[in-house]
């Protein structure tokens, strides 16, 4: 059975590309342009969220702690969230926010998939 990954980026192309190689690769994706998609995160249940840091109703980082607290509140288990950004220096900040990784845009194809694949366990 195929692993699920969600990926939320508001930039519609590159939504398309890591949806793409994501899919090229065996994965399911369930994707959205909005993190309202993790409202429902336990009708998809994923196997891992990448989630990008500059999104129209906040940063990522901030999105990621929220949510994580309303799961561990209700006792939810919470799957891992990778931010995805530009921005290098965030990758030193995201256990702040308990995220669980973080991936430097623009990034190389195999780096992407050795990323899902660190969180992504058969």
């Amino acid at each position: 059975m195929p692993k699920t990954v969600m990926v939320i980026e508001d930039d519609t192309d590159i939504l398309e590309v890591m949806t793409y190689i994501l899919q090229s690769a065996g994965y399911d994706v369930v994707s959205a342009a909005g993190s309202e998609l993790l409202t429902g995160v336990n009708d998809h249940y994923p196997d891992l969220i990448l989630l990008d840091n500059r999104l129209p109703e906040g940063l990522g980082i901030e999105i990621c702690k929220r949510y994580k607290a309303i799961w561990k509140e209700s006792g939810i288990s919470a799957c891992p969230v990778v931010i995805v950004s530009a921005d290098h220096e965030l990758g030193t900040r995201t256990a702040d926010y308990d995220a669980d990784g973080f991936l430097e845009k623009p990034f190389e194809i195999q780096n992407y998939l050795a990323m899902v694949k660190k969180f992504v366990r058969n």
